[in-house]
């Protein structure tokens, strides 16, 4: 068990495993499985790149390989801040190949929250984009390195500076370690798999634990309670790493069930719209404030954000609210959720209130 990480009680672990909630693998082992069930499925879709399941097995694996060869090992944490893009994903499962902790930032966080979930955490590396929207972030990394020693590793989406690594490159890059290199490390399942952030009301967003054991099972479980299956499309416009985008059920949960998740960087109605019509979408991450409005572009839509001013907006109807779960999940009712693309009836909108505040 990582040092400082408060173990579930004993009575309850117990509990858990005699029920099969736990199953003892780690993430790894677990999408091991997924990634050669529904190797020729399309995983992910990312503006005009589709990536199959083995595609998604086979980059995250030489990613990992190549984070080995940089000096990242089993228990080290990663603060991710990036947005929501394919190398976000590729980043995730490569960290779970290694044992390593991401920390789920968000790329509107800034010095002050960086440097104390680095601090707090002992992150030993920090992944950001070289600039999103006017801010540069491999500034604030440098800054964050000189502060905190323990941070040895920069890495960087697009330009990276000097005495920084590009992401890119140890993506593509053909790694000096073999691939048995994986399989010899030992991931304990009762480790924390990622540390999620609490809302940050209170000040700065406190670490939250969530072991490879109950994340499994709560992305799981939330996509059965969600009709999650291998024909559903899922859209996420908000930020990935957030729990709910990532887990309730969110990307793990439809891709354990053999489903496909479109991501867009923009949250624009007329972007949305566009990506719904176009990918049949039948689930989609919203929170109440987006949903009750969907017609009404943001006064403060985010800086940096590609607008597409051909897009036609598809339809909402007849949307409801339903607060019954952990998901914030647009379902068509009846059959397998599709209407027709762009043309979601009868939208039952499912979340749970005070995931609003994130």
């Amino acid at each position: 068990m990582l040092e400082g990480v408060v173990p579930f009680p004993p009575e309850f672990a117990r509990r858990y495993r005699e029920k099969g909630y736990w199953r003892d693998r780690s993430l790894a082992d677990e999408f091991a499985t997924v990634f050669e069930r529904y190797a020729g499925r399309v995983a992910l879709i990312d503006r005009d790149a589709r990536v199959t399941y083995a595609e998604l097995d086979r980059v995250s694996e030489r990613l990992a390989l190549n984070l080995l060869d940089a000096g990242l090992a089993p228990l080290d944490r990663v603060v991710v801040q990036l947005p929501n893009v394919a190398e976000f994903v590729y980043l995730y499962f490569a960290l779970q190949k290694i044992g390593c902790i991401p920390i789920a930032a968000l790329v509107t966080h800034r010095f002050l929250e960086m440097s104390q979930f680095a601090k707090l955490s002992g992150a030993s590396a920090c992944v950001t984009p070289d600039r999103y929207g006017d801010f540069d972030f491999t500034e604030m990394v440098g800054r964050v390195r000189r502060e905190i020693p323990a941070v040895k590793l920069g890495i960087v989406l697009g330009e990276a500076p000097e005495g920084f690594l590009s992401l890119a490159e140890l993506i593509s890059r053909r790694p000096k370690q073999p691939v048995e290199a994986l399989r010899k490390l030992r991931i304990d399942p009762s480790d924390p798999a990622i540390f999620q952030l609490s809302g940050g009301t209170t000040g700065v967003p406190k670490l939250i634990p969530r072991t490879h054991n109950d994340y499994a099972y709560n992305s799981k479980i939330a996509a059965d309670v969600c009709k999650v299956t291998g024909e559903s499309v899922l859209l996420l416009a908000l930020p990935i790493a957030h729990n709910m985008p990532l887990a309730c059920p969110g990307m793990q949960g439809t891709l354990f069930s053999g489903g496909k998740v479109v991501l867009s960087a923009s949250t624009r109605p007329e972007d949305l719209f566009r990506l719904i019509q176009q990918h049949r979408v039948t689930h989609l991450k919203v929170v109440p404030a987006a949903a009750r409005h969907p017609e009404r572009r943001p006064a403060h839509a985010a800086r940096g954000e590609a607008a597409h001013p051909r897009a036609r907006p598809g339809r909402v109807r007849a949307g409801k609210f339903r607060h019954v779960g952990r998901d914030a999940l647009l379902r068509s009712r009846g059959g397998s959720g599709r209407g027709a693309a762009g043309d979601l009836r009868a939208a039952d909108f499912v979340g749970r209130r005070s995931e609003t505040r994130r």
